[in-house]
C-alpha cells in the first residue's frame, strides 16, 4: 500500500499476509490511535479495512514501513498515487 504523508512524503507499507479487505469494492482504511497519534514504525500501525459498505473491518497487519525517494514515486503511475 501506498501512502502520502503532508503534500510530498509518500511510504510503501508492506503488510504481513495479504490484506483481502483492500481488493473488495469500495475499500475504506480504519486506523485507530491508542495513546500517541504519531507513527514512527511498522508495529505503531492498528491498520483495519472496511471493503465494501456493510462489511465488517478486517485488521491488516503492517509489516514494514518505508519512506519513498524521489525517484520511487516519479515512477509510480498516477492511478496509484494517492
Amino acid at each position: 500500500m501506498i501512502i502520502r504523508v503532508g503534500l510530498k512524503d509518500y511510504y510503501r507499507l508492506d503488510m504481513a499476509s495479504t490484506c483481502y479487505g483492500l481488493t473488495g469494492v469500495d475499500p475504506h482504511l480504519v486506523t485507530t490511535f491508542h495513546g500517541s497519534d504519531t507513527i514512527c514504525n511498522a508495529l505503531d500501525w492498528d491498520l483495519k479495512v472496511v471493503s465494501s459498505p456493510g462489511s465488517p473491518p478486517v485488521a491488516c497487519i503492517v509489516k514494514t514501513m518505508t519512506k519513498m525517494t524521489p525517484e520511487e514515486v516519479a515512477a509510480l503511475p498516477k492511478k496509484f498515487k494517492p
